[in-house]
């Protein structure tokens, strides 16, 4: 029974196997059939992908070539950037080292300006000598730089750096014309004279050649000296009733040797101007008045090239810089040193002559158009004390002094500079005399040039 019961058991569990086998048989091939039919349709899908990601796979390789294209492009901007702003920092620099130097410089600049030196409150206006042209300096540097003023080139105009050595050269012109006017008779009516008239006109011609050096010893002093070379030429005109005479006198030669220092007492900060001490000395090394030759009616055979005396002088030259102009003022003393004489003419020795001393004033502005121009208004004026002369009567050996008039010497002053490169630059000045014992009209042309750096 027990067997039987086991064969049944056995049975059942074969035939539920068998059932269940076919159960899952039959869903087993359906969904064979199924997967069968989602690859066929998953096989252009799989195409599309491939083909998309081989069109990524370029786009990639383009993105990666632009961005190293973009970065080329970057890295040149950059440098482009860092070139500019160098430049623009050299360009304000080249600005700072001329504006009011542009006044001055013109330093309107004062710089052998290296101008009229450029700056705004220290900053150079124009340079012809310093390489420099408002806001206060930052930097001591700036801060002992000082405007450059072409119009003063005496009278501290101009800072030369430390160690830079320059040259300057310059063509002065100077004409001054006397005309006299003598009547002795009697006027009848404004335009109707009866009697002898008598008419002198007398002309002076001066063309003086300069070769200065200027050395900057330090940072704040600089010295220069000047030789000059003289060319003369005074023309006479008389004319009396019908007849007329001419007398013409000429002269040439070296003139006076003169050197001078110049010192800058403070920086200019905290909006005060900047204030330079003067010191110039002239000696005489040219032909004056009395070493000429004289013929036998003591009239001289030629003209002499220099005064004949010695000079000392102090002066002190104010600054201030209010961006775009440098406004000036220079004051100072000029002490002549008598000289002796010690020669005859006719009946009368002359033993000694004191030149008059002088008081000298200017002031004036300077004004920068751009980067490498600049011009310059102001006005000078001299009062020149007499000169007196000690002389000997030989007839009865009394001494004879006689003292002449004093002198108002003004003239007004227009200036140009340019600056054609950090080297070289070219300066014209010219000054109208504004009184009766001035010059009628003087043209300068200079040209200052850095030659180098000593040390």
């Amino acid at each position: 029974m027990k067997n039987a019961v086991r064969f049944a058991a056995a049975l059942a569990s074969v035939c539920l196997s068998l059932l269940c086998q076919e159960a899952y048989a039959k869903p087993k091939s359906e969904d064979q059939a199924g997967v069968q039919e989602l690859l066929k349709r998953l096989e252009p899908l799989e195409k599309t992908v491939k083909t998309q990601q081989a069109v990524l796979e370029e786009q990639k390789k383009k993105i990666a070539e632009q961005e190293k294209e973009l970065k080329l492009y970057r890295e040149k901007l950059e440098a482009m950037d860092s070139s500019s702003a160098k430049a623009v920092k050299a360009k304000d620099a080249k600005t700072a080292d001329k504006a009011a130097e542009k006044t001055g410089s013109a330093k309107p600049y004062a710089s052998e300006a290296d101008a009229v030196k450029k700056t705004e409150k220290g900053k150079t206006v124009s340079s012809d000598r310093a390489e420099s042209s408002g806001t206060p300096i930052s930097s001591p540097k700036k801060e002992e730089e000082r405007p450059q003023l072409d119009v003063l080139p005496d009278y501290g105009g101009v800072l030369t750096r430390k160690g830079t050595l320059m040259y300057e050269n310059s063509l002065e012109y100077t004409n001054t014309t006397n005309n006299i006017f003598t009547f002795n008779g009697v006027k009848i009516a404004e335009v109707v004279l009866i009697g002898q008239i008598e008419a002198t006109s007398a002309r002076r011609q001066v063309v003086q050649d300069s070769s200065r050096f200027r050395l900057g010893i330090t940072d704040r002093l600089e010295a220069d000296i000047r030789l000059p070379f003289s060319y003369r030429n005074d023309s006479e005109s008389r004319t009396s009733g019908s007849s007329t005479s001419r007398n013409t006198i000429e002269g040439s030669g070296i003139g006076d040797l003169d050197m001078g220092v110049a010192y800058q007492l403070n920086r200019g900060t905290g909006g005060w101007p900047y204030f330079v001490g003067n010191i110039r000395y002239k000696s005489d090394t040219g032909e004056g008045p009395y070493d000429v030759e004289y013929d036998s009616n003591n009239i001289a055979k030629s003209l002499p090239t220099g005064t004949g005396y010695k000079t000392a002088e102090g002066s002190l030259t104010v600054i201030k810089v209010t961006d775009p102009a440098v406004l000036f003022g220079n004051v100072g003393y000029v002490h002549s040193f008598g000289e002796d004489i010690g020669k005859t003419f006719n009946t009368t020795r002359i033993d000694r002559v004191s030149p008059g001393s002088a008081i000298n004033a200017s002031t004036g502005m300077g004004f920068s158009i751009n980067q490498e121009t600049s011009f310059t208004l102001g006005y000078k004026h001299s009062y020149v004390f007499p000169t007196r002369q000690y002389a000997t009567n030989m007839n009865d050996g009394s001494a004879v002094e006689s003292r002449s008039d004093t002198l108002n010497v003004g003239a007004l002053l227009v200036g140009t500079s340019y600056r054609f490169s950090p080297v070289v630059s070219l300066n014209f000045t010219t000054e109208i005399g504004a009184t009766r014992d001035a010059p009628d009209v003087m043209v300068g042309l200079r040209v200052p040039v850095r030659l180098g750096q000593l040390f």
